[in-house]
Protein backbone atom coordinates (compact mmCIF):
# COMPACT_ATOMS: atom_id res chain seq x y z
CA UNK A 1 0.00 0.00 0.00
CA UNK A 2 1.15 3.60 -0.96
CA UNK A 3 1.58 6.64 1.42
CA UNK A 4 1.32 9.77 0.48
CA UNK A 5 3.86 12.08 0.30
CA UNK A 6 3.34 15.58 2.20
CA UNK A 7 3.51 17.04 -0.91
CA UNK A 8 -0.06 15.46 -2.37
CA UNK A 9 -1.37 16.09 1.11
CA UNK A 10 -1.38 19.42 0.63
CA UNK A 11 -2.41 19.75 -2.75
CA UNK A 12 -5.61 17.81 -1.43
CA UNK A 13 -5.89 20.58 1.44
CA UNK A 14 -5.91 23.37 -0.86
CA UNK A 15 -8.02 21.89 -3.69
CA UNK A 16 -11.86 22.75 -3.77
CA UNK A 17 -13.15 20.22 -6.48
CA UNK A 18 -12.17 16.46 -7.22
CA UNK A 19 -12.80 14.49 -10.14
CA UNK A 20 -13.39 11.28 -8.98
CA UNK A 21 -13.51 7.95 -11.30
CA UNK A 22 -14.63 4.63 -10.76
CA UNK A 23 -15.70 2.14 -13.20
CA UNK A 24 -18.02 -0.97 -12.93
CA UNK A 25 -17.47 -4.67 -13.10
CA UNK A 26 -17.79 -4.58 -17.11
CA UNK A 27 -14.69 -1.70 -16.75
CA UNK A 28 -17.60 1.00 -17.53
CA UNK A 29 -15.86 4.23 -16.65
CA UNK A 30 -17.66 7.19 -14.45
CA UNK A 31 -16.50 10.76 -13.47
CA UNK A 32 -17.92 12.72 -11.19
CA UNK A 33 -17.26 16.02 -8.71
CA UNK A 34 -16.69 16.01 -5.52
CA UNK A 35 -16.50 18.63 -3.02
CA UNK A 36 -16.02 16.79 0.33
CA UNK A 37 -12.65 14.72 -0.16
CA UNK A 38 -9.95 14.53 2.74
CA UNK A 39 -6.58 12.85 4.18
CA UNK A 40 -7.46 10.92 7.08
CA UNK A 41 -3.87 9.56 7.30
CA UNK A 42 -1.14 8.37 4.91
CA UNK A 43 -2.73 5.83 3.16
CA UNK A 44 -6.34 6.76 3.68
CA UNK A 45 -9.05 8.98 2.13
CA UNK A 46 -12.36 10.01 3.20
CA UNK A 47 -14.97 10.86 0.89
CA UNK A 48 -18.42 12.05 1.68
CA UNK A 49 -21.33 10.30 0.14
CA UNK A 50 -23.79 12.91 -0.64
CA UNK A 51 -25.36 11.92 -4.22
CA UNK A 52 -23.43 9.53 -5.36
CA UNK A 53 -25.55 7.06 -7.66
CA UNK A 54 -23.43 5.31 -10.27
CA UNK A 55 -20.10 5.82 -8.01
CA UNK A 56 -21.79 4.15 -5.13
CA UNK A 57 -22.87 1.06 -7.71
CA UNK A 58 -19.33 0.65 -8.86
CA UNK A 59 -18.05 0.59 -5.49
CA UNK A 60 -20.02 -1.79 -4.29
CA UNK A 61 -19.55 -4.09 -7.69
CA UNK A 62 -16.13 -3.17 -8.20
CA UNK A 63 -13.72 -1.00 -5.67
CA UNK A 64 -11.34 0.48 -7.43
CA UNK A 65 -11.34 3.93 -7.49
CA UNK A 66 -9.09 7.11 -8.60
CA UNK A 67 -9.04 11.06 -7.97
CA UNK A 68 -6.75 13.51 -9.59
CA UNK A 69 -5.58 16.41 -7.47
CA UNK A 70 -3.80 19.12 -9.31
CA UNK A 71 -0.96 21.72 -7.91
CA UNK A 72 0.24 24.62 -9.85
CA UNK A 73 4.31 24.07 -9.05
CA UNK A 74 4.45 20.59 -9.02
CA UNK A 75 1.86 19.72 -11.85
CA UNK A 76 -0.92 16.62 -11.62
CA UNK A 77 -1.16 14.00 -9.24
CA UNK A 78 -3.17 11.30 -9.43
CA UNK A 79 -4.41 8.90 -6.58
CA UNK A 80 -5.27 4.96 -7.56
CA UNK A 81 -7.05 2.62 -4.43
CA UNK A 82 -9.68 0.16 -3.00
CA UNK A 83 -12.99 2.04 -1.59
CA UNK A 84 -15.50 0.35 0.84
CA UNK A 85 -19.11 2.12 1.84
CA UNK A 86 -19.86 2.48 5.38
CA UNK A 87 -23.02 3.66 7.26
CA UNK A 88 -21.11 2.97 10.82
CA UNK A 89 -18.62 3.60 12.53
CA UNK A 90 -16.09 6.40 13.39
CA UNK A 91 -15.75 7.05 9.87
CA UNK A 92 -19.21 7.93 8.83
CA UNK A 93 -19.04 9.66 12.55
CA UNK A 94 -16.82 12.05 11.04
CA UNK A 95 -18.45 12.79 7.84
CA UNK A 96 -21.90 13.41 10.06
CA UNK A 97 -19.73 15.62 11.77
CA UNK A 98 -17.72 17.27 8.66
CA UNK A 99 -20.63 18.00 5.86
CA UNK A 100 -23.09 20.32 6.49
CA UNK A 101 -26.57 19.56 7.67
CA UNK A 102 -28.61 20.44 4.59
CA UNK A 103 -26.37 17.70 2.61
CA UNK A 104 -28.02 14.09 2.87
CA UNK A 105 -24.54 12.48 4.61
CA UNK A 106 -25.64 9.20 3.23
CA UNK A 107 -22.27 6.90 3.99
CA UNK A 108 -18.60 7.36 4.60
CA UNK A 109 -17.00 6.54 1.23
CA UNK A 110 -13.57 4.83 2.65
CA UNK A 111 -10.54 4.84 0.04
CA UNK A 112 -7.61 2.77 0.76
CA UNK A 113 -4.24 4.16 -1.25
CA UNK A 114 -2.88 1.81 -3.61
CA UNK A 115 -0.70 3.64 -6.23
CA UNK A 116 -0.12 7.60 -6.49
CA UNK A 117 1.60 9.24 -9.75
CA UNK A 118 2.66 12.33 -10.16
CA UNK A 119 1.75 12.71 -14.27
CA UNK A 120 2.60 9.65 -15.64
CA UNK A 121 5.32 8.85 -13.22
CA UNK A 122 4.29 6.28 -10.25
CA UNK A 123 5.16 7.70 -7.09
CA UNK A 124 6.73 5.55 -4.15
CA UNK A 125 5.94 2.46 -6.03
CA UNK A 126 6.42 -1.18 -3.83
CA UNK A 127 9.92 -2.32 -5.73
CA UNK A 128 11.65 -5.40 -5.15
CA UNK A 129 14.96 -6.10 -7.19
CA UNK A 130 16.26 -9.62 -6.65
CA UNK A 131 19.55 -11.51 -7.81
CA UNK A 132 18.45 -14.75 -9.94
CA UNK A 133 21.46 -15.65 -11.78
CA UNK A 134 25.77 -14.36 -10.57
CA UNK A 135 28.74 -15.86 -9.96
CA UNK A 136 28.29 -16.71 -6.36
CA UNK A 137 24.94 -17.61 -4.32
CA UNK A 138 23.60 -16.86 -1.17
CA UNK A 139 22.18 -20.48 -0.49
CA UNK A 140 22.89 -24.08 -1.27
CA UNK A 141 19.61 -24.39 -3.21
CA UNK A 142 20.44 -21.35 -5.42
CA UNK A 143 22.45 -22.25 -8.18
CA UNK A 144 25.53 -20.00 -9.50
CA UNK A 145 27.39 -19.29 -12.85
CA UNK A 146 29.53 -16.82 -14.33
CA UNK A 147 26.69 -14.46 -15.59
CA UNK A 148 24.00 -11.99 -14.37
CA UNK A 149 20.39 -11.85 -14.04
CA UNK A 150 17.73 -9.64 -12.21
CA UNK A 151 14.21 -9.70 -11.56
CA UNK A 152 12.40 -6.54 -11.11
CA UNK A 153 9.13 -5.95 -9.37
CA UNK A 154 7.97 -2.45 -10.03
CA UNK A 155 4.46 -1.31 -8.78
CA UNK A 156 2.76 -3.94 -11.00
CA UNK A 157 5.06 -4.70 -13.99
CA UNK A 158 7.32 -6.84 -13.98
CA UNK A 159 11.15 -6.50 -15.35
CA UNK A 160 13.78 -9.16 -16.34
CA UNK A 161 17.08 -7.82 -16.74
CA UNK A 162 19.62 -10.09 -19.01
CA UNK A 163 19.13 -13.69 -18.63
CA UNK A 164 22.46 -15.26 -17.16
CA UNK A 165 24.18 -17.73 -19.64
CA UNK A 166 22.14 -20.98 -19.28
CA UNK A 167 19.13 -21.79 -18.22
CA UNK A 168 19.69 -21.92 -14.16
CA UNK A 169 17.76 -18.83 -14.27
CA UNK A 170 14.46 -20.57 -14.57
CA UNK A 171 15.54 -23.16 -11.74
CA UNK A 172 16.93 -20.42 -9.24
CA UNK A 173 12.99 -18.84 -10.17
CA UNK A 174 11.43 -21.32 -8.89
CA UNK A 175 13.29 -21.98 -6.03
CA UNK A 176 12.38 -18.13 -4.98
CA UNK A 177 8.91 -18.07 -6.02
CA UNK A 178 9.30 -15.89 -8.86
CA UNK A 179 6.82 -16.59 -11.76
CA UNK A 180 8.57 -15.75 -15.04
CA UNK A 181 5.41 -15.83 -16.79
CA UNK A 182 4.71 -12.39 -15.44
CA UNK A 183 7.45 -10.86 -16.92
CA UNK A 184 6.33 -7.79 -18.91
CA UNK A 185 9.98 -6.58 -20.63
CA UNK A 186 13.17 -8.54 -20.64
CA UNK A 187 16.10 -5.77 -21.20
CA UNK A 188 19.22 -7.00 -22.44
CA UNK A 189 22.09 -4.92 -21.17
CA UNK A 190 24.46 -6.03 -23.79
CA UNK A 191 24.82 -8.98 -26.66
CA UNK A 192 27.55 -11.58 -24.43
CA UNK A 193 26.30 -15.12 -23.94
CA UNK A 194 26.64 -14.65 -19.96
CA UNK A 195 23.91 -12.32 -20.39
CA UNK A 196 21.78 -13.27 -22.89
CA UNK A 197 22.23 -17.27 -22.65
CA UNK A 198 18.93 -17.90 -20.96
CA UNK A 199 16.85 -15.77 -23.32
CA UNK A 200 16.01 -18.94 -25.47
CA UNK A 201 14.65 -20.87 -22.59
CA UNK A 202 12.90 -17.73 -21.42
CA UNK A 203 10.94 -16.57 -23.82
CA UNK A 204 9.38 -20.21 -23.95
CA UNK A 205 7.61 -19.13 -20.77
CA UNK A 206 7.44 -15.07 -20.88
CA UNK A 207 5.34 -15.10 -23.70
CA UNK A 208 4.05 -11.52 -23.66
CA UNK A 209 7.55 -9.54 -22.68
CA UNK A 210 8.25 -7.55 -25.01
CA UNK A 211 12.71 -7.42 -25.63
CA UNK A 212 14.57 -4.36 -24.97
CA UNK A 213 18.10 -4.36 -26.70
CA UNK A 214 20.57 -2.16 -28.88
CA UNK A 215 21.15 -3.67 -32.68
CA UNK A 216 24.54 -4.48 -31.84
CA UNK A 217 24.05 -6.68 -28.87
CA UNK A 218 23.10 -9.58 -32.01
CA UNK A 219 26.54 -8.84 -34.06
CA UNK A 220 29.08 -11.72 -33.64
CA UNK A 221 31.24 -11.26 -30.67
CA UNK A 222 34.74 -12.78 -29.98
CA UNK A 223 37.02 -12.53 -27.16
CA UNK A 224 40.92 -13.49 -27.71
CA UNK A 225 42.53 -15.71 -25.71
CA UNK A 226 46.19 -17.45 -25.47
CA UNK A 227 44.79 -20.37 -27.43
CA UNK A 228 42.99 -18.01 -29.72
CA UNK A 229 39.64 -16.46 -30.33
CA UNK A 230 36.46 -17.50 -28.69
CA UNK A 231 33.14 -16.80 -29.57
CA UNK A 232 31.39 -15.26 -26.70
CA UNK A 233 28.24 -13.74 -28.51
CA UNK A 234 24.36 -14.22 -28.35
CA UNK A 235 23.81 -17.58 -28.86
CA UNK A 236 22.29 -18.74 -32.44
CA UNK A 237 19.21 -19.94 -30.52
CA UNK A 238 18.44 -17.02 -28.89
CA UNK A 239 18.83 -14.70 -32.21
CA UNK A 240 16.62 -17.06 -33.61
CA UNK A 241 13.73 -16.75 -31.19
CA UNK A 242 13.72 -12.94 -30.77
CA UNK A 243 12.81 -12.86 -34.92
CA UNK A 244 9.31 -13.71 -33.82
CA UNK A 245 8.84 -11.78 -30.76
CA UNK A 246 8.06 -7.73 -30.56
CA UNK A 247 11.92 -6.11 -30.42
CA UNK A 248 12.32 -2.93 -29.79
CA UNK A 249 15.68 -1.16 -30.33
CA UNK A 250 17.47 0.82 -27.99
CA UNK A 251 20.39 2.69 -29.72
CA UNK A 252 18.64 6.36 -27.78
CA UNK A 253 17.54 6.47 -24.02
CA UNK A 254 14.25 4.64 -24.01
CA UNK A 255 11.36 4.68 -21.28
CA UNK A 256 10.47 1.12 -20.56
CA UNK A 257 7.32 1.95 -18.25
CA UNK A 258 7.17 5.71 -16.83
CA UNK A 259 9.82 5.85 -14.09
CA UNK A 260 11.90 2.95 -15.68
CA UNK A 261 14.31 3.79 -18.25
CA UNK A 262 17.40 2.06 -20.46
CA UNK A 263 20.07 4.44 -21.23
CA UNK A 264 20.43 2.77 -25.07
CA UNK A 265 24.11 3.77 -26.45
CA UNK A 266 26.37 5.26 -23.67
CA UNK A 267 29.07 7.65 -24.91
CA UNK A 268 32.58 7.23 -24.18
CA UNK A 269 33.99 10.70 -22.83
CA UNK A 270 36.77 10.19 -20.84
CA UNK A 271 39.84 8.71 -21.31
CA UNK A 272 40.59 6.18 -18.69
CA UNK A 273 38.05 4.03 -18.76
CA UNK A 274 37.73 1.00 -21.54
CA UNK A 275 35.38 -2.27 -22.58
CA UNK A 276 37.15 -4.27 -20.15
CA UNK A 277 38.84 -6.94 -22.44
CA UNK A 278 40.17 -7.88 -26.05
CA UNK A 279 36.80 -8.18 -27.30
CA UNK A 280 36.58 -8.12 -31.14
CA UNK A 281 33.90 -7.98 -33.72
CA UNK A 282 35.52 -10.88 -36.33
CA UNK A 283 36.92 -14.24 -35.54
CA UNK A 284 40.52 -12.75 -36.72
CA UNK A 285 40.42 -10.32 -33.44
CA UNK A 286 41.31 -7.73 -36.09
CA UNK A 287 38.24 -5.51 -35.90
CA UNK A 288 37.69 -4.31 -31.99
CA UNK A 289 34.42 -4.40 -30.76
CA UNK A 290 33.56 -1.04 -28.62
CA UNK A 291 30.64 -2.92 -27.01
CA UNK A 292 28.33 0.16 -28.38
CA UNK A 293 25.01 -2.32 -27.21
CA UNK A 294 26.10 -1.66 -23.27
CA UNK A 295 23.21 -0.22 -21.85
CA UNK A 296 22.44 0.09 -18.34
CA UNK A 297 18.70 0.29 -16.59
CA UNK A 298 17.66 3.69 -14.04
CA UNK A 299 14.62 3.72 -12.04
CA UNK A 300 13.01 6.29 -9.94
CA UNK A 301 12.01 5.54 -6.60
CA UNK A 302 10.96 7.91 -3.51
CA UNK A 303 14.80 6.87 -1.94
CA UNK A 304 16.46 8.15 -5.54
CA UNK A 305 17.44 6.62 -8.91
CA UNK A 306 18.19 3.11 -8.73
CA UNK A 307 20.90 2.19 -11.31
CA UNK A 308 21.57 -1.46 -12.84
CA UNK A 309 24.74 -2.72 -14.71
CA UNK A 310 24.90 -6.04 -16.90
CA UNK A 311 28.60 -5.54 -16.80
CA UNK A 312 29.28 -1.18 -17.59
CA UNK A 313 31.38 -1.90 -20.59
CA UNK A 314 31.03 1.60 -21.48
CA UNK A 315 32.54 2.51 -18.09
CA UNK A 316 30.67 3.14 -14.77
CA UNK A 317 31.79 6.70 -14.71
CA UNK A 318 30.71 7.54 -18.32
CA UNK A 319 27.31 5.50 -17.54
CA UNK A 320 26.71 7.93 -14.53
CA UNK A 321 27.34 10.66 -16.07
CA UNK A 322 24.62 10.06 -18.73
CA UNK A 323 22.24 9.21 -16.37
CA UNK A 324 22.97 12.28 -14.69
CA UNK A 325 22.75 14.13 -17.98
CA UNK A 326 19.37 12.26 -18.73
CA UNK A 327 17.52 12.64 -15.25
CA UNK A 328 18.84 16.23 -14.16
CA UNK A 329 19.68 14.10 -10.87
CA UNK A 330 22.77 15.20 -8.87
CA UNK A 331 22.75 12.61 -6.73
CA UNK A 332 21.74 8.94 -7.16
CA UNK A 333 20.48 6.17 -4.47
CA UNK A 334 21.82 2.93 -5.20
CA UNK A 335 24.36 1.35 -8.05
CA UNK A 336 23.65 -2.25 -8.63
CA UNK A 337 25.58 -5.29 -11.16
CA UNK A 338 28.65 -5.60 -12.80
CA UNK A 339 31.35 -3.18 -13.87
CA UNK A 340 33.60 -4.77 -15.63
CA UNK A 341 36.80 -3.38 -13.19
CA UNK A 342 38.43 -7.13 -13.05
CA UNK A 343 41.41 -5.83 -15.44
CA UNK A 344 40.93 -2.15 -14.30
CA UNK A 345 43.83 0.08 -12.87
CA UNK A 346 44.24 1.39 -9.24
CA UNK A 347 43.78 4.67 -10.86
CA UNK A 348 40.40 3.47 -12.31
CA UNK A 349 38.84 2.10 -9.53
CA UNK A 350 39.81 5.28 -7.16
CA UNK A 351 38.09 7.65 -10.00
CA UNK A 352 35.08 5.31 -9.73
CA UNK A 353 35.10 5.69 -6.23
CA UNK A 354 35.63 9.17 -6.30
CA UNK A 355 32.42 9.64 -8.52
CA UNK A 356 30.04 7.29 -6.18
CA UNK A 357 31.04 10.34 -3.82
CA UNK A 358 30.28 12.54 -6.29
CA UNK A 359 26.23 11.22 -6.58
CA UNK A 360 26.42 10.70 -2.80
CA UNK A 361 25.61 7.08 -3.36
CA UNK A 362 24.18 5.47 -0.33
CA UNK A 363 24.32 1.61 -1.55
CA UNK A 364 26.41 -0.18 -3.70
CA UNK A 365 26.18 -3.33 -4.80
CA UNK A 366 28.75 -4.26 -7.41
CA UNK A 367 28.42 -8.14 -8.82
CA UNK A 368 29.76 -10.64 -11.37
CA UNK A 369 32.81 -9.17 -13.36
CA UNK A 370 33.40 -5.98 -10.93
CA UNK A 371 36.61 -7.88 -9.73
CA UNK A 372 37.63 -9.02 -6.49
CA UNK A 373 40.28 -5.70 -6.44
CA UNK A 374 37.39 -3.22 -6.73
CA UNK A 375 34.87 -4.89 -4.42
CA UNK A 376 36.96 -4.95 -1.83
CA UNK A 377 38.31 -1.31 -2.73
CA UNK A 378 34.41 -0.07 -2.53
CA UNK A 379 33.98 -2.05 0.98
CA UNK A 380 36.40 -1.13 2.73
CA UNK A 381 35.92 2.98 1.31
CA UNK A 382 31.80 2.08 1.75
CA UNK A 383 31.60 -0.47 4.99
CA UNK A 384 27.95 0.88 5.58
CA UNK A 385 26.53 1.47 1.84
CA UNK A 386 27.87 -1.84 0.54
CA UNK A 387 26.31 -5.14 -0.13
CA UNK A 388 26.59 -8.12 -1.12
CA UNK A 389 24.63 -9.07 -5.08
CA UNK A 390 24.72 -13.04 -4.93
CA UNK A 391 21.76 -14.88 -6.19
CA UNK A 392 19.27 -14.83 -3.92
CA UNK A 393 20.08 -11.27 -2.92
CA UNK A 394 16.57 -9.13 -2.75
CA UNK A 395 16.29 -5.35 -2.31
CA UNK A 396 13.04 -4.02 -1.15
CA UNK A 397 12.75 -0.11 -1.87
Amino acid sequence: MAQLPDEVKKAISKQEIFPVATCNQDRSPNVVYIKYLKVIDDQTVLIADNFLNKTRDNILSNGNIAFVVRDEEKGSFQIKGTAEILTEGDMFDEVQKWVPDKLPRVAAVVMHIEEIYNGAILMNPDIRITTLVENTASDPKLLAEHGLSFWIEYGDKKILFDTGQSNILIQNAKTLGINLSEADAIILSHGHYDHTGGLAAVLDIAAKAKIYLHPAAIEPKFSRKASGAESIGMPEDAKKVIRDREVIWTETPTQIFPGVIVTGQVPRINNFEDVGGAFFLDESCRKPDELLDDQTLFIETAKGLVIIFGCAHAGVVNTLHLIADLSGKKQFYAVLGGMHLLRASEERIERTETVFRQYNLQRIGPAHCTGGKAVEKFKSAFPDRYFTCSVGTRIVL
